[in-house]
């Protein structure tokens, strides 16, 4: 992933907390405060930049597929859609 904060272009890849990338973005979507969530296609995880740093997440329930698809609602709730189906993930 590629940011340009108005000055220069910074690469910003996931990575684990080791500082290993996680591979490839598949989909991605932005949260009301910001967050951007992104499905990472050779790994079938998730991972969530807050801004400042990578959150990544392999849960259980998509280890069998992955993630095909993200989307954020007005409510702030992620919508995952996956091989097995579809998976809200509700914030505050």
């Amino acid at each position: 992933m590629i940011s340009f904060d108005g000055i220069a272009w910074k690469v910003n890849n996931p990575v684990d907390s080791s500082g290993k990338s996680l591979g490839y973005i598949g989909r991605i979507a932005v949260d009301r405060r910001g967050f951007i969530w992104t499905s990472i296609r050779n790994a079938k995880g998730l991972a969530v930049f807050d801004g400042a740093k990578w959150i990544c997440n392999e849960p259980e329930y998509l280890q069998s597929s992955g993630v095909f698809d993200i989307v954020a609602d007005r409510e702030n709730t992620i919508w995952l859609g996956s091989g097995d189906g579809v998976y809200l993930l509700r914030q505050e």
